[in-house]
């Protein structure tokens, strides 16, 4: 029994020391209110069991029953509240000494249950403050970005007032550029009129240059530089006469013109042709991939920088051994300006023989010849030579021969050149 009540000592002991053990760690390491709360609520129950263990009446009921068996519970009970009185004495002491720990240990836990609700208390004050120095420190730096940003704008307000009248001239002057970009803009995209929208170029052609057989008869001549099997490019292809002269003879040809009777005319032919700018198709043609190109009475509707280009592309685009063929009419002829170039309204400027054979030169090709066909000198009105052998007539005649060349000779001239 002794030992019993000594373990019983030991393990109140054991658990009022760790009890107390947790009371400094959490002061010292944190705060565990339910913990806490659950500590005081077991000190509470712990208490009110030992008033009732000591509260039992060790005599009661020993006086029930026959005088005898009364008599023998008096001798029992003393003989064993002798042998037993010194334990219950030990175990009283005990336990006065483990509510007095126990009383001891729930005034330090509501101690510290008020420490920490004090502590807690304080905490919260001080997030308080703290949230409040934070909104007073965003507010402040709010007001600084503010009065900044009314610094600046009172600054910007001051340019404008004090630069109000350079700020409408630059306004107006710009309102005018605007203007000036959308009417030039407009008349980029106005189409332009041209001759060909009030005439019919393919019947003037039929009144002005000839038949298209008597075209034929004055350009066979120009068969002779392509052998059958090759390839041409006929620039401002026309009526077609040459295309069909080509084809008649098998070399193969594209005709090219921007105008649609042309095309039209000469597709109901059965030949070849695209309707598009020959520069723009020149520039897409592979180098060296044809073996000759032609232009029968076009350079004169171009200007002297496209005829230099023309010249340099053609250059690139014929092969070795091919041959460029431009036919014109000829300016140093009276009869040609007077009679022929200025009848065409789509002419652009004459094209002299020598500043041609010039950009040919430059161009590096090779075998340059100027012709002057039969056909295009003019018989009649040329005066005639005088007859005789003496000095006067023949210095007359040499005159009136440059004359006769300069008011009635070849109306066109062919340039051929060699790449």
């Amino acid at each position: 029994m002794k030992q019993f009540i000594k373990e019983d000592l030991k393990k109140s002991l054991s658990q009022q020391k760790q009890e107390s053990t947790f009371v400094v760690e959490t002061m010292a390491d944190g705060i565990d209110m339910a913990r806490i709360n659950s500590l005081l609520i077991d000190a509470e129950k712990n208490a009110k069991m030992r008033e009732a263990i000591g509260s039992l009446d060790p005599h009661r009921n020993i006086t029930h029953g026959s005088k005898f068996k009364v008599f023998v519970k008096k001798v029992v009970r003393k003989l064993s509240w002798w042998m037993v009185r010194p334990i219950v004495d030990s175990q009283n002491y005990h336990n006065a000494l483990n509510d007095s720990i126990s009383n001891a240990v729930r005034d330090s836990v509501c101690m510290l249950k008020d420490v920490v609700s004090e502590q807690q208390k304080e905490i919260s004050e001080l997030k308080q403050k703290l949230e409040s120095y934070s909104r007073k420190n965003e507010l402040n730096n709010m007001k600084k970005e503010v009065a900044k940003l009314t610094a600046e704008q009172t600054r910007v307000n001051e340019f404008f007032r004090d630069n109000v009248n350079t700020l409408k001239d630059i306004i107006n002057k710009q309102k005018k550029e605007i203007s000036m970009l959308q009417q030039n803009w407009e008349n980029a995209n106005k189409k332009e009129e041209t001759i060909y929208d009030y005439i019919d170029y393919s019947e003037f052609e039929n009144a002005f240059r000839g038949s298209q057989q008597e075209i034929c008869n004055r350009i066979k001549r120009y068969l002779s530089y392509f052998k059958e099997g090759d390839y041409v490019v006929d620039l401002g292809c026309g009526r077609g006469e040459w295309l069909g002269l080509l084809e008649a003879n098998g070399i193969k040809a594209t005709g090219i013109d921007m105008n649609p009777a042309f095309i039209n005319i000469c597709r109901e032919k059965g030949l070849h042709v695209e309707e598009c700018d020959f520069f723009n198709y020149l520039e897409k043609l592979p180098d060296a991939s044809v073996n000759g190109i032609t232009a029968i009475q076009v350079i004169e509707h171009i200007t002297p920088v496209e005829l230099a280009r023309l010249v340099k592309l053609c250059y690139k685009k014929v092969k070795f051994g091919g041959h460029v063929i431009l036919e014109t009419q000829n300016p140093m002829v009276v009869s040609t300006m007077t009679n022929y170039f200025f009848i065409d309204p789509t002419h652009e400027r004459p094209v002299h023989p020598y500043w041609i054979k010039y950009l040919m030169e430059k161009a590096l090709f090779t075998d340059i010849a100027l012709e002057y066909p039969e056909y295009a000198w003019v018989i009649e009105g040329s005066i005639p030579s005088l007859e005789g052998t003496s000095d006067n007539a023949a210095t007359f005649n040499y005159k009136i021969s440059y004359l006769n060349n300069l008011l009635y000779g070849s109306t066109d001239y062919a340039i051929i050149a060699k790449k």
